[in-house]
């Protein structure tokens, strides 16, 4: 499968080729879509979210997501840093918790 096409506002010169199956939480509010990605969140303010979501999630390659396009007004990305203390003490709570009835 193809991977879809993102520019975001902050660096329009570039394009980034995302499959969009690894999107792992979607959620619309007001005019605003958020995707939830493994590496960061991307929104994106849209006249119709729900066309944006709906040509995303039918994973069409051909699309690209742009402001202009398919009524969109702005897309942002705020990447995980690398760094991010939460990740590493998540993944250990929840080895702590895994573990923890087991000697």
């Amino acid at each position: 499968m193809r991977r879809t096409v993102f520019i975001f506002d902050s660096d329009p010169a570039t394009k980034h080729l995302w499959p969009t199956w690894e999107a792992r939480k979607a959620s619309i509010s007001g005019n605003a879509l958020t995707l939830e990605w493994p590496h960061g969140t991307m929104t994106i303010t849209a006249a119709d979210p729900e066309l944006v979501a709906d040509v995303l999630f039918a994973h069409d390659s051909k699309a690209e997501i742009v402001t202009g396009r398919l009524g969109i007004t702005s897309v942002s990305y705020a990447p995980i840093p690398k760094d991010d203390p939460t990740i590493s003490s998540n993944l250990a709570a929840a080895l702590r918790a895994f573990l923890g009835d087991h000697p």
